[in-house]
């Protein structure tokens, strides 16, 4: 379902009394910069003070603007949520680059589906559909790792290899036991 999106994760190490409130400024702090990657790439987004949540948060996340998430022209680009451990914050977030190309409605059964999918088309949109097609997935990447890293003074760093070697252990492993 996720399989046009960009997608990101943070970890960040908190610890203290204020871990909550530190949580929240991190929260904003890299919405912020993802806003800021956006407007290098083209496009106007902002971080929503308000929410615009409708039926209690039910369905799919892009069917509401979440406080602090990112909307261009009011309509959801980029879902992110953040989980709190006792000495880290985990924030994880979605892009999608082009419409996907399932429906996610027809997955959805406890729900009237063409109610979803109107509300899916109201409420989100993708990147594609304000950026110029000719822009390379890999800029959009390049752009993203480059303002994470000047403006947090860190260096980003890739997994592919860690994730595919543990993957192959995995499948190593599922062949023994065959």
């Amino acid at each position: 379902m996720h399989g046009s999106d960009l997608c990101y994760s943070v970890i960040w190490p908190v610890r203290g009394a204020g871990m909550l409130i530190e949580a929240g400024r991190l929260f904003a702090r890299i919405n912020d910069l993802i806003v800021a990657a956006l407007g290098k790439l083209g496009i106007r987004g902002e971080r929503r003070q308000s929410t615009d949540r409708r039926g209690g948060g039910q369905g799919p996340c892009f069917m509401q603007v979440e406080r602090g998430e990112i909307a261009v022209d009011g309509r959801k680009l980029v879902a992110s949520a953040q989980r709190i451990y006792s000495d880290a914050v985990l924030q994880q977030g979605s892009m999608p680059l082009r419409r996907p190309p399932i429906e996610l409605s027809d997955y959805l059964a406890r729900f009237d589906r063409e109610e979803i999918r109107k509300k899916l088309s109201e409420s989100s949109t993708y990147f594609y559909e304000h950026a110029d097609e000719t822009i390379s997935v890999g800029s959009v990447v390049d752009t993203f790792k480059g303002e994470f890293e000047r403006s947090l003074g860190l260096e980003s760093r890739s997994f592919t290899k860690e994730v595919e070697a543990i993957i192959q252990d995995m499948l190593k492993t599922q062949e023994l036991r065959s």
